[in-house]
């Protein structure tokens, strides 16, 4: 069940006004989570109240002098803040102080605030909270579900049938692009939330990424904060302390990863230089004519430095990060094409050049549309094998038959990857969404063209898929 808000408040002054207020907002259509009514006997209390605060769209804060000294309430607001909830503060009995009053109003969001102190202006004050409860309600309602969603996931140990699936995925990557220009949002997606929204981008898309990062253990501690500054601009990641898998050899994993990304970002502490495994990351990464871009940690200047004197190092801050997503959002369509077909072309070569993996119909046109532009790029051209890769696929690619069109739950994922990649093996010519479709394509219409091309229609099974 999900509520539209959770009432805080301390029982020694307010369990009267909470009361009249809880029947209005129940009067007015909206569901309310009070203590008084939703904790069952015989059930854990506290986590009664902490599901809740996930549950409920806003978080009201009815503020007297018991409910600021309460450990209990401030736990609550705790949560609510670690949500990223919509805090809205009751003024209902005034501080002891205006000291007191001063502290409260800088540890609580300083929006919102809705004074019920006068009895007499309650109506006026009710219809005041009313229309904050109906402002930019319709993000709201969706933080609350991509909390909830993302938490189930966690929960569920990062099943990848709990990723977001088709429209899911794209209402919830706009959501996460929703402008505030004018405006402050109501409230600020988690890291959870944005992990949870990458997640399931790279699982729609053969594991692709925007970025990859290289760093040093040194700098651990301050990924969480880097990593989720590029997410919270919808950014698809891979970072090692998230995405590596037990039972699959790392250095395996940390190539696909570079190979999979659009940009490698190398983030810059004083001990990477003698890192010999990181520095093979990055020359790997350079290889393949990746886009490199540098962020400083440690405030070294290497700009005379041979090695990386086509790299710009930006210092980290927060306030810097708009300037590094702007650079990856220049050319962003060149460099998810240049992945593309990267990808396609190691693959071809470790098949010893499995005509299979060649591209075909739109997908090659657009490669060849790609190429006009690649010839002219200076810092990112395309590698001897792309050409080689494309060369092979406009001699051959439109004479072979598609043998098969894979069709399946994106829950299913991993094992269409794998079944794409065993029949390819075996010579048979696939047509597989994540390597079929070229950014930028009609999605629907890619796959009509699909079916209607393919001699065989293969449908995995499955209680999603059905």
């Amino acid at each position: 069940m999900v509520y539209d808000v959770f009432i805080s408040y301390g029982r020694k002054e307010s369990r009267t006004f909470v009361k009249e207020l809880h029947d209005r907002l129940v009067a007015e259509g909206l569901v309310v989570w009070l203590d008084q009514n939703d904790i069952p006997l015989g059930v854990d209390f506290q986590e009664q109240i902490n599901d809740g605060i996930l549950r409920s769209h806003s978080f009201l804060f009815v503020i007297a002098p018991h409910s600021i000294n309460s450990i209990y309430c401030s736990r609550e607001i705790e949560l609510a803040e670690k949500y990223n909830k919509r805090i809205v503060p009751l003024l209902h009995v005034l501080p002891e102080s205006a000291e007191q009053e001063n502290e409260i109003r800088s540890s609580i969001r300083r929006i919102n605030w809705t004074p019920f102190v006068d009895e007499s202006q309650f109506e006026s004050s009710f219809s005041d909270l009313l229309s904050i409860l109906q402002k930019q309600r319709a993000y709201v309602e969706k933080h609350t579900e991509m909390l909830l969603r993302a938490s189930l996931w966690r929960e569920g140990k990062y099943e990848k049938s709990l990723l977001l699936l088709g429209e899911d995925r794209a209402l919830a990557e706009t959501w996460l692009d929703t402008p505030f220009t004018y405006e402050q949002a109501p409230c600020q997606p988690t890291e959870l939330q944005c992990r949870y929204i990458s997640e399931s981008k790279k699982n729609a898309t053969n594991l692709h990424t925007d970025v990859y990062f290289v760093y040093a253990e040194s700098a651990g501690s301050q990924m969480n904060e880097i990593s989720f500054a590029f997410t919270r601009h919808n950014m698809s990641c891979w970072i090692a302390q998230f995405d590596l898998r037990t039972g699959i050899a790392e250095d395996t994993q940390r190539q696909n990863g570079i190979e999979n990304a659009d940009n490698i970002v190398l983030v810059w502490t004083e001990d990477m230089r003698n890192n010999a495994l990181r520095m093979a990351e990055f020359e790997y990464a350079v290889s393949l004519n990746k886009r490199i871009i540098g962020i400083s940690l440690s405030g070294v200047s290497l700009s005379q430095d041979a090695t990386f004197q086509n790299i710009q190092f930006t210092p980290w801050a927060s306030a810097n990060v708009m300037g590094i997503i702007a650079e990856i959002q220049t050319e962003r369509s060149y460099f998810q094409k240049h992945t593309q077909v990267l990808v396609a072309a190691l693959k071809w070569e470790r098949q010893n050049y499995n005509q299979s993996i060649l591209f075909r119909g739109y997908n090659l046109v657009q490669t060849e549309d790609w190429l006009r532009i690649a010839s002219k790029q200076q810092s990112s051209p395309p590698t001897e094998l792309q050409y080689k890769f494309i060369k092979e696929s406009l001699a051959k690619g439109d004479s072979l038959p598609t043998e098969v069109f894979i069709s399946y739950s994106r829950s299913e994922s991993d094992f269409a990857r794998h079944l794409n990649t065993e029949l390819q093996i075996h010579a048979k010519n696939t047509w597989f969404d994540q390597e079929s479709i070229a950014p930028g394509s009609a999605f629907e219409q890619e796959i009509n063209n699909g079916i209607r091309n393919s001699d065989n229609f293969l449908f995995v099974i499955s209680e999603r898929s059905v």
